[in-house]
C-alpha cells in the first residue's frame, strides 16, 4: 500500500514496528537474566548495537521512571541483562537506536509473562534524492526543510522513511507573479536500503506547473 504524503517543511513517517524479542529469562542466586533479540518485525532482520533500558519507579504509584541499567545488543541484535529487583519495584523495557529507530512507549515487565515481551519500535531507511536545477530565476529553491539559494542547484538529499512506503517531496520555488509556488513533487520509494538516488533534472523551474 502506498501512502503519500506531501512534505514540505516537516517530515513524518508511518510506524513500522521493529520488535524485541525475550528469549529467557531465569533467576540465579535471585537475581533475574533476561537474553533477548532485537528484531525489525517486517523484514526479520537484527537491529544490531541496540541500547536496551532497564527503567523502574519506587511503587506502583509512581508514575515516574528513571533509567536503573542499559545494555547493548551485539552485531546480531542479541543481548543479556541481568538485575535484583529486592523491593519488587515497577519495572519497563525500552529499546532505542540510531537516527533510524524511533522508541516507542516502554513495555511493562510482569513477573509472570517476563519470559514472552514484545517491545516496538519505529524503524526508518535511508532513501537519498538527487536534485539537478539547470535554471530557476524565480527564487530560493525549497526541498523538504532545506532552502537553496535563486540560481542552479545540484545537490543529493537524504530522506528517511518507512519501507515499503512511497512519498512525496515537494520541489519549489515561488514565483512572485502569480502568487503561488512552482515545481514538482517527487515520489520516494522506500523499496530497498541505500537505492540509488531518485534523480530529478528540471532544466528551468519558471517553466514547472503551479502547485495546488
Amino acid at each position: 500500500m502506498h501512502t503519500h504524503s506531501f512534505i514540505k517543511a516537516t517530515f513524518l513517517t508511518a510506524a513500522i514496528p521493529a520488535l524485541l524479542t525475550i528469549g529467557a529469562c531465569r533467576k540465579e542466586t535471585n537475581r533475574t537474566l533476561i537474553n533477548g533479540s532485537a528484531v525489525e518485525s517486517l523484514t526479520g532482520k537484527p537491529i544490531p548495537y541496540a541500547t536496551i533500558i532497564l527503567l523502574h519507579a519506587r511503587d506502583a504509584n509512581d508514575p515516574k521512571f528513571l533509567v536503573w541499567k542499559t545494555t547493548k545488543a551485539n552485531a546480531e541484535g542479541k543481548f543479556e541483562l541481568s538485575y535484583f529487583n529486592q523491593y519488587n519495584r515497577p519495572l519497563r523495557l525500552q529499546l532505542q537506536s540510531n537516527d533510524s529507530v524511533v522508541h516507542h512507549p516502554p513495555v511493562t515487565l510482569h513477573r509472570s509473562s517476563v519470559d514472552s515481551i514484545n517491545l516496538y519500535a519505529s524503524r526508518r531507511y535511508p532513501s537519498r534524492l538527487h536534485v539537478i536545477v539547470r535554471k530557476n530565476n524565480l527564487g530560493p529553491l525549497h526541498v523538504f526543510n532545506k532552502n537553496f539559494p535563486k540560481g542552479p542547484a545540484d545537490t543529493i538529499l537524504t530522506f528517511w522513511g518507512a519501507m515499503h512506503q512511497t512519498y512525496k517531496v515537494q520541489i519549489s520555488a515561488y514565483d512572485n507573479i502569480l502568487k503561488k509556488f512552482r515545481g514538482q513533487r517527487v515520489p520516494i520509494a522506500f523499496d530497498s536500503v541505500y537505492r540509488e538516488p531518485v534523480k530529478v533534472d528540471i532544466p528551468d523551474m519558471e517553466l514547472q506547473p503551479v502547485l495546488n
